[in-house]
Parts: structure tokens; C-alpha cells; sequence
């Protein structure tokens, strides 16, 4: 079966969408499926790595090609950029959506986020989490969970740990301020002080560096900067606690995930998906709220959480967000849609 997937984020830019996408397209590859990726991400970067072609910065008449050879046409993230092809040919199409609105978390609905709430009624839609189909209102959609990379993220570190860390990107949204805020509360009436450490990059970073110098407490907080891979893993698997206080309606948690295999304690905002892919194996904080943060983090630190000790309820929570079982149920849907086309 041919498939053709348009997404607008793609390696070498990182993040859970990212991830999704180079998941997806090698576990299809592997199991037979001619795959294209049409990105407009167009930086210079090694392809051949993948088992499936990457066509980037493609102009109409490259992506009317590949269109029309396809047999199936996926969206990764609705774009309304990428829908012309579907007005001069119908095909069957499928669009993933990881958001849980379609427009920017801190503004109002818009005309383009009401035209694409039109468009998904034309649409075989996936959710990446059940709180993504019910903050879009999708008239219909089947919801496949996200997988984590279980091949790189691992727990290789089974002892007594300390300190917490923050992964993702320094934007509003993602709660870097409430985390600085509440870690210097957290500073004042904690008994051990444990440190943080900071991974990530983004407009945000200088800003939050600047309140950490204002606080006083640059001795406790490091900036790392953007980490992947086994440099990412080496940083999960020295803390005892993983932070994640989310602003915004997240759709779903891949850092959860990768923080959990990782042997992590985890804190997370109760924000919709992001609660839901943690699931029991994390404790939640009510969402902005600094007061209850704190009060979590002086939980964390009192808590002698040995990922060993709870091995047997980690793996269970993280065998249904391997790429494995994320694979074989787009390979069902991907299936019957096809099989409904011929009834």
C-alpha cells in the first residue's frame, strides 16, 4: 500500500509531533507500506537514515506527483496548505490531529480555526488522546495513543536519585515561569533543597534565566540547553523527580512517557492528554498553580521512590505506548478504511 504523509514539522527539528512522525513512517516501512513524507521543513540533513523517502520543500506540481500516486493521503496535524491536492482528486484521507484546538492556546477561536473544524467533517480523523477528540468536538474519530521511543529511553539507573528536572521547549505555554516561581518557594521551606536542572531551548530562555539571577537562587538552577538521545537519557536517569506544568491543554505527554521509562518520579499538570498518558504513574498538581506545585515538590523530595520497586506496574502502564502496539493499530485502521473503500 502506498502512503503519503504531509506534515509540517519533521526531523531534524525536534518535539513530540516530530517524534510521532519518524515513529510512524519506519514502523509502516517495516511492515511493507511504500512510504513518502512531504515536509516543508527543508533543512540540510541526512535522509538516508530512514527506510521510507523524505521529499522537503516540495512545490505544487513535486507534491500533485506523490499525491496522486498514493493510495492513502495522511495529514500529521491538520494544514490547510496541504488540502488543495485533496479538490482535484478524492482520496482516501486520514488526519492525526495532536492539538487540542486549532488555534493558539492563549487566543480566541478564529475564522481559520472554525474553517478547520469544517474541514475535519470531511475527514478520517485519529486523536492522539481521548481529551484531543473531545476539546476539537471531531464528529468522528478513532484515538490511537502516541508512542515514546522504547528503544532509546530506558531506565539504566535503579538507585536512590534527587533533584528534578524540566524537559521541553521555553515557551509560555509550557510553564517555565510557574516552574522558576515555585521552585524558589520551594527553596524557602524545603529541608533538603534539591536542585533543578533545565533542559530545553526557545524564546523564553534569557527571561527565565533573568528570574532565576532576580530570585537569587542561580546556584540551584541549570540551564542545559537542548538535549536528545542518550545525552536526554543520561540527564532523566540522574534525577529522582521529572516536572512538567504545562499551561496550556496539552494533547497528550511523550515526555511523561520518556521520563517514566527513565525511572522518574513525575509531577504533571492535570491538563487534559497529558494526564492521561501519565495515568497513575505520576502525581498531578493542579494546573497553574503554584501553591499546589510546591506542595507536590516538597511530597517528591520526602518520597524514596526506587523505580525497581515498581517495575512490574512501569512496564505494564508503558507496553501501551510502545511503537509496536502504535504501529499495529494504524495498520488495522489504515486496513479497514481501505477494505470500506471497496464494499
Amino acid at each position: 500500500m502506498k502512503l503519503l504523509i504531509y506534515t509540517p514539522v519533521f526531523y531534524p527539528s525536534t518535539g513530540g509531533i516530530e517524534t510521532f512522525n519518524s515513529l510512524l513512517a519506519q514502523g509502516l516501512a517495516s511492515n511493507g507500506f511504500e512510504i513518502v513524507v512531504i515536509t516543508p521543513i527543508s533543512d540540510s540533513c541526512d535522509d538516508s537514515q530512514f527506510n521510507f523517502k523524505v521529499v522537503r520543500g516540495a512545490d505544487f506540481k513535486v507534491f500533485w506527483r506523490y499525491y496522486k500516486w498514493c493510495d492513502v493521503y495522511l495529514q500529521s496535524v491538520l494544514s490547510l496548505k496541504g488540502i488543495w491536492p485533496l479538490m482535484l482528486k478524492r482520496k482516501k484521507w486520514i488526519v492525526v490531529h495532536h492539538t487540542c484546538s486549532f488555534y493558539s492556546w492563549d487566543q480566541s477561536p478564529t475564522a481559520i480555526s472554525y474553517l478547520k473544524h469544517i474541514v475535519t467533517m470531511f475527514a478520517k480523523n485519529i486523536a492522539v488522546s481521548n481529551a484531543v477528540g473531545i476539546n476539537l468536538k471531531l464528529s468522528n474519530y478513532k484515538v490511537i495513543w502516541n508512542a515514546y521511543n522504547n528503544k532509546v529511553f530506558k531506565c539504566l539507573n535503579w538507585n536512590k536519585r534527587k533533584d528534578f528536572i524540566f524537559v521541553g521547549r521555553l515557551v509560555t505555554e509550557k510553564g517555565g515561569n510557574l516552574l522558576i516561581d515555585a521552585y524558589n518557594d520551594y527553596l524557602k521551606l524545603s529541608k533538603y533543597q534539591w536542585k533543578l536542572t533545565i533542559i530545553g531551548d526557545g524564546p523564553e530562555k534569557e527571561d527565565l534565566a533573568r528570574l532565576v539571577s532576580k530570585y537569587g537562587i542561580t546556584d540551584f538552577v541549570s540551564f542545559k540547553g537542548k538535549r536528545t538521545g542518550n545525552d536526554l537519557v543520561h540527564e532523566l536517569n540522574i534525577h529522582h523527580t521529572l516536572i512538567v506544568p504545562s499551561l496550556c491543554k496539552e494533547a497528550f505527554g511523550i515526555i511523561a512517557l520518556e521520563g517514566i521509562a527513565c525511572g522518574c518520579f513525575c509531577l504533571v499538570s492535570d491538563s487534559d492528554g497529558l494526564q492521561e498518558a501519565a495515568g497513575a504513574r505520576a502525581i498531578l498538581f493542579k494546573k497553574g498553580s503554584v501553591k499546589d506545585l510546591v506542595k507536590k515538590m516538597l511530597y517528591a523530595e520526602t518520597n524514596d521512590y526506587i523505580p525497581m520497586e515498581h517495575l512490574n506496574e512501569i512496564t505494564a502502564h508503558l507496553s501501551k505506548y510502545t511503537p509496536e502496539c502504535m504501529i499495529r493499530q494504524y495498520i488495522t485502521y489504515i486496513q479497514s478504511e481501505m477494505d470500506s473503500m471497496l464494499q
